[in-house]
């Protein structure tokens, strides 16, 4: 079971981050708020005209922190993981452009007392990885398969992994109007419901797009169990999703998700009793030009390995 809770985990921040950002840079096409017109008063609406109009997305950039916080079972002593979900913090900004499949993304994971730095960077000539400031050329046959892992929008997340946001029930409540970075926005909260948000995992995890993915081979040797998955439902208490809509063009200009989770009854082996996990999500440039240049002198990607196991220039370092 312990397998479940660290791969739920997983999911629901890549499922939330989806949820907060399935209108990143959407248009309200609809004729009532945008452009001026008479505002919505219905967060379903809003809600709504932010989802369609996602098919206007062209390009953002964007800031996301994630943050969990996990309470030790002291009668589990056993479990390694344990430690990882104590006090693990994600940092992540960069830039995504449709045109051209442009994208550039630094991450800072620090996590059971170490740090990792990574980078990710996609342009016209080319897809690099960074690692500690060393750049790995992802090899041609590579190039783009990896640049639409890099460019996809959180509604081509959604579709890939099955996950239909018209069925999602929740309750959603419209608190009224806020300036957020200069624009009046909506301020939407929502509770989706935690038992469908469950199943959609448990359906994710099934998902044929995902599986078939050579990056989610480590994923699928977990080897988990439907029944124990299935489990989820006991372990996911509550979801609080709040969203900031720009009243005028109807961009998500910011979000914040957190998430209460608890192993589930019967459970021997998870090393974590309880887990917070928060994660905040800031969007701005909103369809403006996106240019990613080439790192200079990357290395062949054969190498990334000796890195990620600390003997190259990348790696764990101490923060």
């Amino acid at each position: 079971m312990r397998k479940v809770f660290v791969v739920a985990v997983a999911m629901l921040v890549a499922l939330a981050s989806v949820v907060v950002g399935c209108g990143n840079t959407a248009e309200i096409s609809t004729g009532g708020s945008a452009g001026g017109g008479a505002q919505l008063s219905d967060p379903a609406d809003v809600f709504t005209s932010v989802r369609d109009g996602v098919q206007n997305l062209k390009s953002f950039a964007y800031v996301v922190d994630v943050e969990v916080t996990g309470v030790p079972d002291p009668a589990v002593t056993t479990d390694p993981t344990a430690q990882l979900g104590q006090d693990l913090k994600v940092h992540s900004e960069g830039a995504v452009s449709k045109d051209g499949m442009a994208a550039q993304m630094k991450v800072d994971l620090s996590v059971a007392g170490q740090t990792i730095n990574a980078e990710i960077k996609t342009n016209e000539s080319g897809a690099y990885v960074g690692l500690s400031g060393q750049w790995y050329q992802v090899p041609p046959d590579q190039i783009e398969q990896f640049k639409q892992f890099a460019t996809m929008s959180p509604a081509d997340i959604t579709s890939k992994l099955g996950i239909d946001l018209d069925e999602l029930s929740s309750e959603r409540t419209l608190v009224g109007t806020e300036t957020i970075d200069g624009a009046q926005c909506y301020h939407v909260t929502g509770k989706p419901d935690p038992a469908q948000v469950a199943q959609g995992i448990v359906d994710a995890l099934a998902s044929p797009d995902l599986q078939n993915q050579a990056a989610e081979d480590a994923a699928a040797s977990l080897s988990i169990d439907p029944a124990d998955a299935q489990t989820l439902k006991d372990v996911i208490k509550e979801i609080t999703i709040d969203y900031w809509v720009d009243v005028q063009t109807g961009f998500v200009r910011k979000g914040v998700v957190s998430i209460k989770m608890e192993k589930a009854p019967g459970d021997t082996e998870t090393g974590l009793q309880s887990a917070d996990i928060t994660i905040t999500f800031a969007a701005s440039k909103f369809n403006e030009p996106v240019t990613v240049e080439a790192p200079p002198s990357p290395l062949p990607f054969d190498q990334i390995g000796e890195a990620l196991s600390g003997g190259g220039a990348g790696g764990l370092t101490s923060p």
